[in-house]
């Protein structure tokens, strides 16, 4: 199988200008990271490959293959989330990334689902050593501006956050749900489906 962390080049064999990158690689699936290994510096060279990215720190959303300058201020490295991938998140109370959470791999506060929906796809997640893979698929319809997930039971509670434009309605098993002003732990707009009501 295919490690953890892997070069451009072995995930983009037929795109050589990975080769000029030696030092991004993927993180799993989901994230391309550019790491800065030089010192003082304030902004960093980075490739992206064909498709859609997500700077996981802006959300700026960019269309590969592209070459960029990005900003590298002291605290972060450049990362992007590629389009048709799910990323999983423990977060704190407020929602936000690098939150402090702790160290156990047991155990998860606000757990979260970035999805950054495109085609159709489906990605297994392990949320502790002693799960069962939950999966989750995803189908994007372009011709009717419409994405559905489709999850497992779950007994906790569970946030998603959906890439892409804000929806005009949400449906949980046909039923549409009203949209929230401010949600109360992240102070995001977004919609809430009540635990009580799952069946």
């Amino acid at each position: 199988g295919l490690p953890l962390m892997r070069t451009l080049p072995l995930v983009y064999p037929q795109d050589f200008t990975c080769r000029d990158y030696p030092y991004e690689y993927f993180f799993g699936d989901s994230l391309l990271v550019a790491p800065v290994v030089e010192e003082a510096v304030t902004d960093w060279p980075v490739y992206l490959p064909e498709g859609e990215w997500r700077d996981l720190w802006t959300g700026e959303i960019l269309s590969g293959p592209v070459e960029l300058k990005v900003m590298t201020p002291y605290e972060r490295i450049p990362v992007y989330q590629k389009i048709g991938s799910i990323l999983p998140l423990n977060l704190e109370k407020s929602g936000r990334l690098c939150s402090p959470v702790g160290n156990s791999t047991k155990t998860y506060q606000n757990l979260t689902l970035q999805i950054f929906p495109g085609g159709s796809f489906e990605s297994s997640i392990v949320f502790n050593p002693d799960s069962e893979a939950f999966v989750v698929k995803v189908e994007t319809n372009s011709q009717e501006n419409e994405t559905t997930i489709t999850l497992p039971a779950f007994n906790q509670e569970l946030f998603l956050a959906v890439i892409g434009k804000e929806p005009k309605s949400i449906r949980v098993n046909g039923t549409e749900y009203p949209r929230l002003t401010v949600d109360e732990k992240t102070q995001e707009p977004g919609f809430v489906y009540p635990r009580k009501h799952k069946h």
